[in-house]
């Protein structure tokens, strides 16, 4: 075991400040875009009247009602909350009481995480981590905005001379790193990874950025990426935690960043890959306080000593960590019953984290095939791509519940509600955004993910209603039609 006083000095040990500035300036984009995001999205799904059913998911999910918003919140109040949100990220940007913003905006973020719960993914879930981080951060006094762009080699001068209390800094990084630990452990969990086909069948999912772009002919070659992932994944960010210069670090930070901008370019995730990427900038706080400091024609850098005591903020990020230690200990022997309880703890502070990344495939890795038929009053029969559609990454994660593909926990009694609903929601949704006067059928083919290609499960019919001026009249839904593949298909 490691030396109990080399620990404590390492917790108590200063950062250098100009990183933990910068950083809080990246998560503040981050959040900015975030939210703007969400704000465009609030008629499809944060609106009543929307794809989602938001008196039906606090009723499956009783947990999501420790929100800001509750069953019958007009989408108003919802959009009144983001603005707010946006208002108090571009105030954290800008240097303005950064704690203060950083916790307006977690409690906005986690309440309309847990108002949209079922399209809730990991984008979500890294903007919640980095604001909840900013209240734990030694980002007080911050580095004004207007002081970096008029005088950028004096502020930089001033900055990189500074040092903080580094223990929640190093909490942080700590966080980074066991969050690919677990994530790479647990794929060997998972059948389809280890058996070489679990990043095929990720990158095959409808809700990959690409879907298309990998045929059986690449099974060869993403099956020797699939077992470098597996390989590489758990140890990939530790190297980032040697003394700056080891040549290891430096090689674990090219991993890291060319593992992250992979995920961006096949999956997409931008607010997930980019938060994680901006961690780098505390990995490597040293360094580039080191260049900024030349840069700048600064004295030399002050060094970073270990600190008396601990501060209350270092404390807290202590427990924190802790805490989310216990939380990703399900199935784990003995000290697994915490899980729950820890994973309460987490909930009620505005984070959910699950770092089984991916290893969730082997219970989604279907695609679907969706075809919209209109027969129209002029008695024609159109069968058409040109429509309006959800298909946004939060719709394609709602229209998987419809073929009986769950991303979430769903109990079983619940299940055919929720698809029923969706499906009443998408014929409303259809017919206020197409200009229609006539019957429509959406079906579907269900195919498995298989490593020659995909294999036929069922057609479904998905809904079949009339719209009669912006309004739906559904006549049937959720209709399975055959279980064999139908001809010329």
């Amino acid at each position: 075991m490691p030396d109990r006083r080399w620990v404590i000095a390492g917790l108590r040990r200063e950062a250098h400040a100009l990183p933990v500035q910068l950083f809080r300036m990246v998560v503040a984009l981050l959040a900015a875009a975030h939210f703007t995001r969400l704000l465009i999205e609030v008629r499809d799904f944060s609106a009543l009247d929307g794809l989602i059913d938001h008196v039906m998911v606090p009723l499956v999910y009783p947990e999501t009602r420790v929100s800001l918003f509750q069953p019958g919140t007009p989408a108003i109040v919802i959009v009144v909350a983001l603005v707010a949100a946006s208002g108090a990220s571009l105030c954290i940007l800008v240097g303005w009481r950064t704690r203060m913003c950083a916790a307006i905006a977690l409690a906005v973020a986690a309440s309309t995480y847990r108002w949209n719960f079922i399209v809730m993914y990991l984008d979500d879930a890294v903007v919640h981590l980095m604001l909840f981080w900013l209240l734990l951060l030694p980002v007080e006094p911050s580095l004004r905005l207007r002081e970096f762009i008029r005088e950028p080699r004096e502020a930089l001068r001033r900055w990189s001379a500074m040092t903080v209390p580094g223990t929640a800094v190093t909490c942080l990084m700590l966080n980074v790193v066991l969050m690919y630990v677990i994530a790479g452990v647990w794929k060997f969990d998972s059948p389809l990874w280890r058996s070489g086909y679990g990043l095929y069948a990720a990158l095959r999912l409808p809700v990959a950025a690409m879907p298309d772009a990998w045929g059986a002919e690449s099974v060869p070659l993403l099956r020797i990426a699939n077992w470098t992932v597996m390989a590489i994944e758990p140890f990939m960010a530790l190297p980032m935690l040697l003394r700056p210069g080891h040549p290891l670090k430096a090689i674990g930070g090219v991993l890291f960043t060319g593992f992250h901008l992979f995920i961006l370019v096949t999956l997409g995730l931008p607010f997930a890959m980019l938060g994680l990427l901006a961690t780098l900038i505390l990995f490597f706080g040293a360094e580039i306080t080191a260049a900024a400091a030349r840069w700048s024609a600064s004295a030399v850098l002050p060094p970073v000593t270990v600190r008396p005591a601990l501060t209350r903020s270092g404390r807290l990020a202590i427990a924190f960590l802790v805490v989310l230690f216990l939380a990703t200990t399900r199935r784990i022997p003995v000290i697994g019953a915490l899980n729950v309880p820890a994973y309460g703890i987490l909930w009620m502070m505005g984070v959910a984290q699950d770092y089984r990344l991916f290893n969730w495939i082997d219970r989604v890795n279907f695609d679907v095939d969706t075809e919209v038929i209109e027969r129209r009053r002029d008695g024609n029969v159109v069968v058409t791509d040109h429509v309006r559609y959800p298909t946004s990454f939060r719709s394609r994660l709602l229209l998987a519940y419809l073929h009986d593909i769950r991303w979430l926990r769903l109990p079983r009694q619940h299940r055919f509600q929720m698809r029923m609903s969706i499906a009443l929601r998408l014929s409303s949704w259809y017919c206020e955004n197409n200009p229609v006067q006539g019957d429509v059928q959406i079906s579907s083919r269900i195919y498995r993910l298989v490593p020659n290609g995909r294999e036929f499960v069922s057609n479904l019919v998905v809904s079949d209603f009339a719209c009669r001026n912006g309004r739906a009249i559904v006549r049937e839904t959720l209709r399975t039609v055959s279980k064999s593949e139908p001809a010329g298909q």
